[in-house]
Order: C-alpha cells, then sequence, then structure tokens
C-alpha cells in the first residue's frame, strides 16, 4: 500500500500541479485587482480638488442619469475619503460603474468589468477559459481535491518513517 501511495505521491502533482500553480498566479494577481486599477487609472477614482461640498444624492442621481445612454443608476457607493470619486453601480450589464465627481456631478469614466484584462484573468482562475464554465470549472475543482489527496498521501508515506526513527 505505502508503494502504491509513493507512486501516486510521485506522478499526480505533475499534471495537477501545473493547473494550481495557474490558479494561484491568476489568484495572487486578482487580489490586488483594486489597487492595480486604481494604479493605472487615478483619473477615475481619485478627485482633485475637495473644497466644496459635495451635491445631494438626490440632485446628483438624476444628473448622472442624463449624462448616461442606455443606462440608469442602480446603487451608490461612497467612501469615507472625500478625495475619492463616488462609484455608482448601473442598471444594465454586468459590474458595470459609473465613478462621479460629486462635487460637479460629471461622470469620469464608465467601467465594464467584462470588458477589463480582470475579466480575461478570472475566467482564467476560475474556469481555465472555459466558457461553457463546466470542464473547466471541474478541472480546478479535481484538481484542488487531488492536491488534498496528495497532502494526504505524502503524510501516509511521512509519519511510518518518523515513527521508526523514534524507536
Amino acid at each position: 500500500m505505502r508503494k502504491f501511495f509513493l507512486a501516486l505521491h510521485k506522478w499526480l502533482p505533475i499534471p495537477v500541479g501545473i493547473i494550481l500553480v495557474i490558479v494561484c498566479l491568476s489568484g495572487s494577481i486578482l487580489v490586488f485587482q483594486d489597487e492595480l486599477q486604481e494604479w493605472a487609472h487615478p483619473e477615475r477614482y481619485f478627485v482633485k480638488t475637495t473644497a466644496q461640498q459635495p451635491i445631494p444624492l438626490e440632485q446628483l442621481i438624476p444628473l448622472v442619469n442624463s449624462q448616461l445612454t442606455d443606462n440608469r443608476v442602480k446603487d451608490v457607493r461612497i467612501n469615507a475619503d472625500a478625495g475619492r470619486t463616488y462609484a455608482m453601480g448601473l442598471a444594465e450589464g454586468f459590474r458595470v460603474t459609473a465613478y462621479v465627481i460629486q462635487y460637479t456631478g460629471k461622470v469620469t469614466d464608465v467601467f465594464s468589468y467584462r470588458k477589463s484584462p480582470f475579466f480575461v484573468l478570472m475566467k482564467l482562475h476560475r474556469w481555465l477559459f472555459d466558457d461553457t464554465r463546466t470542464w473547466g470549472k471541474y478541472s480546478v475543482g479535481i484538481s484542488t481535491l487531488i492536491f488534498v489527496f496528495i497532502l494526504i498521501t505524502g503524510l501516509i508515506i511521512w509519519f511510518p518513517k518518523k515513527l521508526k526513527k523514534k524507536k
């Protein structure tokens, strides 16, 4: 039984490791997507001057809706930092956000997550670029389960050696 686990423990990590390295590296980049977006597009996220009072939401939302074509504001995310723009989620589209200067009502940018490189990276991370979200999802899940199996077989191989050395 030990030889069987040793053979599995030796050869299974090669295909599983390739998939898990891809998933881990893409996940590591996705963790910092907000910071990377702020660094790449500071005009979208930050306001230059904050001397005046922000426009009340009752007036700001209709002002923003008038600047948008074929869409409307669904929700508003307000940051505690006065130097950051308001992020307004839009009703149409998947994670479409309008960034608005709350002091003037000007829309600085409309960002669609599906059109960003981070969506491509998320497709790699979660589904290995499988648009049907079937085999890619299963490949990532099964690879993770096999990795847990490899960890357990490693313990089975390692513990008897440690117990023999103590005697």
